[in-house]
């Protein structure tokens, strides 16, 4: 992970700052509530499911909110993992790397990364869609989003805190071509336009992939 170093330390240090500022957010994107209740519906009754790249824990918690039982949120970041577990101590959260997960093969029901991608470029993404593939059992889903475009944007503050971080915006054509790669078939993607006044006014991408 060619940011390993950078997205652990933007993110511990960020971790409580980023959570008062995330954690009520799907208050106010419809979209992506109605995205994860569906998803939420389908999974219910899978196997156990992950929220990789959870963060502050706020998509994992709707998750568990909405039926999801066997559920757990992992995250990169031990501060945001200790955040979430302050803010939903039902729900289990541990630290860990979505390029070489601590599971066994074909163990999950399912994979939630919402944002978990953006900061990494085609080969990491290749990587973590291996991965994806081998964590998970025949024909179950992925649902994925991440920032839209070309390019990406270099910062060196993150939420008040002096810190280097990059953000890819990734094509989503490229994506499915990397995913198709890694034996999944796209079976939904969805685009939509920022929210304004609520987000970073980027277009957003919503993907389900489903394992071959």
């Amino acid at each position: 992970m060619h940011q390993a170093h950078d997205i652990e330390q933007a993110y511990d240090l960020a971790a409580r700052d980023y959570a008062a500022r995330f954690f009520g957010e799907l208050e106010r994107k419809p979209l992506d509530r109605l995205l994860l209740t569906r998803f939420a519906e389908r999974v219910a009754n899978a196997s156990r499911v992950a929220d990789l790249g959870c963060g502050c824990g706020h998509t994992t918690r709707f998750l568990a909110e909405h039926g999801v039982e066997d559920l757990v949120g992992v995250d990169y970041s031990r501060g945001m993992v200790t955040v979430a577990r302050e803010r939903s101590p039902h729900v289990e959260f541990v630290h860990g790397n979505m390029l070489a997960l601590d599971m066994p093969d074909a163990s999950l029901g399912a994979i939630l990364a919402m944002y978990a991608i953006v900061h990494f470029d085609d080969s990491e993404i290749a990587s973590a869609f291996r991965e994806f593939r081998r964590v998970l059992a025949p024909h179950a889903e992925v649902l994925l989003s991440f920032h839209t475009g070309e390019g990406e944007v270099r910062l060196t503050e993150f939420l008040g805190h002096e810190t280097p971080l990059t953000f890819y915006y990734l094509d989503v054509d490229r994506v499915l071509e990397i995913a198709a790669q890694a034996e999944f078939d796209a079976a939904e993607t969805v685009i939509r336009y920022p929210y304004p006044d609520v987000e970073f006014p980027s277009r957003r991408a919503y993907v389900t992939l489903k394992r071959r």
